[in-house]
Formats: structure tokens, C-alpha cells, sequence
């Protein structure tokens, strides 16, 4: 079983944007992320036979219904040479530790504010 560890830091600007999105909950549709709209990261890897691995981070978008909860939500996507191999359940939160298990191998992204490292 081998680890595969990789880092995405989002700037401050970016921060704000997605620290606004995951918790102000929209008062209509027109402020509501929509389905059909997601906001993507890319995090590259190559394991040890340098076969291609991404992970993709998502904020995922959703149909706005009136008296339930139309926050965004988020998810990770791990695909191999191009096809999509695992995945994470849902989850609210975006900045943090996503970890996809794929044939006994951890891929292990770290979402960080660049905030924090200034």
C-alpha cells in the first residue's frame, strides 16, 4: 500500500469566495450556485509505475428550492489516465484533508489556505 500526498493552497481571495458560498445561505434563486454550475481544483500525481493520477476538488452547485437548505456542497474525484476511477461521499466542507482509497493506495489531497502560510 503506498501514500500519495499532494498540496493545493487557495489564495485569499479565493478563501473568501468559497468560505462565502458553503455557509451564507442564498435568500433566492438568482444568488443560489445553480446545478449545472461547479467550481473545479485540479491536483495532479504519478505513481510509482508514473501512471497518471488527478484528483479533482468540486464545489457542486444545486437546484434551489424554496425552504430547504441551497448550499453548495462538495465532493473529490480521483480518475486515472483520464477516467474516474473513485470518489468521496458528500460533504460540506472544502478546505481540509481529502483522502480517495483506489486499489489499496491512499491519495491524500490538503486544502489550504495560502493565508496561512504567510
Amino acid at each position: 500500500m503506498a501514500m500519495y500526498v499532494n498540496y493545493l493552497l487557495i489564495d485569499e481571495d479565493e478563501t473568501k469566495k468559497i468560505n462565502h458560498l458553503l455557509s451564507h445561505e442564498p435568500a433566492n434563486e438568482s444568488e443560489c450556485m445553480g446545478e449545472d454550475e461547479t467550481i473545479k481544483y485540479t491536483v495532479k500525481f504519478l505513481d510509482e509505475n508514473k501512471i497518471p493520477f488527478e484528483i479533482d476538488i468540486k464545489i457542486c452547485g444545486v437546484q434551489f428550492e424554496e425552504g430547504n437548505s441551497n448550499l453548495p456542497w462538495t465532493e473529490a474525484i480521483l480518475y486515472k489516465k483520464g477516467k474516474q476511477v473513485a470518489y468521496t461521499d458528500p460533504s460540506d466542507e472544502f478546505f481540509g484533508e481529502w483522502i480517495i482509497e483506489y486499489n489499496g493506495d491512499d491519495y491524500v489531497v490538503m486544502v489550504e489556505r495560502e493565508e496561512d502560510y504567510v
